[in-house]
């Protein structure tokens, strides 16, 4: 059995809404690029640029969440104390 470690609680949630960041920011993107499409009279040219910005500024962003949340990870090691075991995870005594 693995053993399993107490985490931040926010740690799941960061994760989750880096994902509907991305979502955001990648519509974000395709809406100014249409908006300046319609502006300038151009064809879908801005949409397209703006989406691919929103999308590299959206995956720039969870991987910065990402990292965040991974360096808040205790590291998993045999000389980790028992306190900081999860109490429903408690390797078996023999």
């Amino acid at each position: 059995m693995a053993l399993r470690y107490r985490r931040n609680e926010f740690n799941g949630v960061a994760l989750i809404v880096a994902g509907f960041v991305l979502v955001a920011l990648v519509a974000v993107g395709y809406a100014i690029g249409a908006a300046l499409d319609r502006h300038f009279g151009t064809g879908p040219l801005w949409a397209v640029v703006g989406l691919f910005v929103g999308f590299i500024i959206g995956i720039w962003d969870l991987y910065t969440i990402a990292a965040r949340v991974m360096a808040e990870q205790p590291p998993i090691t045999a000389a980790t104390p028992p306190e900081e075991w999860d109490e429903t995870e408690k390797p078996e005594e023999e």
